[in-house]
């Protein structure tokens, strides 16, 4: 029995993954993961552009994921998209039980739906918005439809100047008013550039409450909205330095898993003695947060940037802060080698707070960026046991898998080591829902821009 399973074992370790080599007519330009036909298994759906003609030629192409869990090499869904389309999501929009795709422009809503293999529209509605009219590049908005009343219909967060219309194809639902960055810019030819900037948001149900709040986060403050039509307000000053040395990204997340959104800031000052700050604050109320932080983590010598994931399964989110020093050796590597080395210190959450030491610490190679190659990475579990993986390009034609090791962050060799190209933007989904994650790589901007590489794990 022992032997059986060993031999069972080592043969999983040995079987090749499944390489689905997608190919379209047009660059591929942005992707999205979505049943667009009802029939449960997720399928892809790709905006494809070629802007050496006059309006830009945009067309929308969806790979059916068939019933073995395969995709075909060519599109089994191809439409060309308004040239007056600024952005495209998807929404859950009446009863219907397949999400719509919904493309907006400066002055109306589209609504389609795919029936008999063709995407055909099922409702309009207009308005006034900053959505751009006729964006050059087209891309899906992950975030601009959610479902802000709990009827099981998405509201549609449209950019207004002042804030955001809540919509639905109905009508309006909410203004919401936000902290909007604008800026008009005259040139000395008579040109002019107007800008506007809209802070990331979370949408978060507290606690022993039946309604929804929004938070909307810059590097100043997070503003809370909520109550009925949202019109309640509540600001918190972001506890960072504000001056020209630091800079400041901020993001939420639900660390301890209780509902309420945590507040990650990380500072960084100076260009060589680099110093880079990242604190954490646990959210006390729906909120609030405390005036000291619950953690800190300070690297110098080293760009850093905090990866926050669950590392080993348990349903509460850690720290991975990932390291690229800045050093004599460091910078032999680069110039001679075009290489760098990662370095990762993990710091668990367990208990309540997060580890004062570093729970595991480890180092990877990758290949340096190359002009608009940039190196193709991305966190997923790929071989199904709850504890997260990385894949990462090592070098042009290679991207190497390692998986998550119980005994530290991840295993010192690669579990896969895959010969597909090993740049541009990689995504990890379950696509089969199988609890396994397998990898998406498209190439915008690329020689490859007309290829989508999908590897299914054994």
């Amino acid at each position: 029995m022992t032997v059986c399973l060993a031999l069972a074992t080592m043969a999983l370790a040995m079987a090749a993954p499944d390489i689905y080599v997608l190919e379209t007519h047009l660059d591929v330009w942005d992707l999205s993961v979505e049943d667009i036909n009802g029939n449960g298994h997720k399928d892809l759906v790709a905006i494809t552009y070629d802007d050496k003609e006059d309006p830009d030629t945009k067309h929308l192409v969806a790979f059916l994921q068939q019933d073995d869990g395969s995709y075909r090499s060519r599109p089994d869904v191809r439409m060309a998209l308004d040239p007056a389309y600024g952005a495209l999501f998807w929404a859950q929009v009446g009863e219907h039980p397949v999400r719509s795709l919904v493309a907006v422009s400066s002055t109306r809503a589209t609504v389609m739906r795919l029936h008999e293999g063709q995407f055909v529209v099922t409702g309009r509605t207009e308005f006034n918005s900053l959505v751009p009219e006729g964006a050059r590049r087209l891309r899906f908005l992950p975030h601009a439809a959610q479902d802000l009343t709990g009827d099981g219909i998405d509201e549609w967060l449209i950019p207004m100047p002042t804030g955001y219309a809540a919509r639905n194809l109905d009508g309006l639902v909410a203004k919401i008013p936000v902290n909007v960055f604008s800026e008009a810019r005259g040139g000395d030819r008579g040109g002019l550039q107007v800008r506007y900037g809209y802070p990331s948001h979370q949408v978060f149900e507290p606690p022993d409450t039946d309604s929804k709040s929004i938070v909307f986060l810059t590097d100043e403050y997070a503003d809370f909205v909520y109550g009925e039509d949202w019109s309640q307000q509540r600001r918190f000053p972001i506890p960072a330095v504000q001056d020209d040395q630091w800079s400041a990204d901020v993001q939420l997340r639900d660390i301890n898993a209780n509902g309420l959104p945590d507040l990650i800031v990380t500072q960084t000052a100076g260009s060589v003695n680099i110093t880079v700050v990242t604190r954490v604050y646990l959210a006390t109320d729906p909120y609030e947060y405390p005036d000291e932080p619950d953690a800190t983590f300070e690297t110098e010598g080293a760009f850093a940037t905090p990866v926050i994931i669950d590392v080993d399964g348990d349903g509460q989110l850690d720290i991975a802060q990932l390291k690229v020093p800045y050093s004599v050796g460091s910078f032999v590597n680069y110039f001679l080698r075009r290489r760098l080395t990662v370095q990762a210190e993990v710091y668990l959450f367990k208990d309540g707070s997060f580890s004062t030491s570093p729970d595991f610490s480890t180092s990877f190679p990758i290949d340096a960026p190359d002009g608009r190659r940039s190196v193709a990475y991305t966190i997923g579990d790929f071989n199904g046991n709850g504890r997260a993986d990385v894949a990462f390009g090592a070098s042009g034609d290679e991207l190497v898998v390692h998986t998550g090791d119980p005994n530290d962050f991840l295993s010192r060799r690669p579990w896969q080591t895959l010969n597909i190209p090993s740049f541009g933007r990689a995504e990890a989904h379950d696509l089969r829902n199988d609890g396994k994650d397998e990898l998406i790589i498209y190439h915008p901007d690329t020689e490859l821009a007309k290829k989508i590489h999908v590897v299914a794990f054994p």
